[in-house]
């Protein structure tokens, strides 16, 4: 009998230091990902409607940015001042300047650039630093 609790409590003490080392590893490659970053608010054109500014975010997420090397992802608010805010999150800058142009000939992107007033849009880069 003591065999067996003692072949059991082995078998505990190994699958308990398996699963913290694999979740140590998962923690650790997580601190060293780069994580490139684009910023940016601005407020849509005069007679576009939220709904319709959502629909054309629909189709960009439904679209080749998924396809996309290096994304990872893409979220959009609206503030109480009416601001839209977007953060889309890229493996490199590289990956993420690759994106404007494919995006700017997009038919998804084109209605998203028609739908905006461009006096309104700042946008912003950078890397997420993990100390």
């Amino acid at each position: 009998m003591n065999k067996i609790k003692l072949l059991t409590v082995l078998i505990a003490m190994f699958a308990i230091t398996t699963l913290a080392t694999a979740q140590t590893q998962k923690q650790t490659s997580k601190k060293s990902q780069t994580v490139y970053v684009e910023i940016g608010k601005m407020k849509l054109k005069e007679g576009v409607t939220d709904e319709q500014f959502v629909a054309i975010e629909k189709n960009i997420r439904k679209g080749i940015i998924n396809k996309q090397p290096g994304f990872i992802s893409r979220e959009f608010g609206k503030d109480t001042e009416g601001f839209w805010h977007f953060r889309i999150c890229w493996t490199s800058k590289e990956a993420g300047d690759a994106w404007t142009p494919i995006f700017q000939k997009d038919q998804n992107g084109q209605a998203m650039m028609n739908a905006l007033d461009f006096s309104t849009v700042r946008q912003e880069h950078y890397a997420v630093v993990n100390p």
